[in-house]
């Protein structure tokens, strides 16, 4: 069995990965700029992966100004169990 691994920088998950996911067995990213209550998005994008998120930003800071940061996240076909 061949395993596709992609990693990728998306600058902004909403909306700009559903055809890398779907070729890949494993798609890493970085900077989603998701907040942390957004984490759940990840698990909607793609109804066939699984995912494991972590938001960089703070929303205990205070007010946020500008657009959210960083954030790095993991999606992996469900059938790898």
């Amino acid at each position: 069995m061949t395993l596709k691994i992609c990693s990728f920088n998306c600058r902004g998950i909403k909306g700009s990965v559903c055809k890398l996911a779907a070729s890949v067995d494993i798609l890493c990213l970085q900077e989603t700029w998701l907040l942390p209550n957004e984490l759940s998005i990840l698990n909607a994008i793609i109804p066939d992966l699984s995912s494991s998120g972590v938001s960089a930003v703070k929303l205990s800071d205070g007010l946020l100004c500008g657009r959210p940061y960083g954030c790095i996240a993991i999606l992996w076909q469900k059938s790898l169990g």
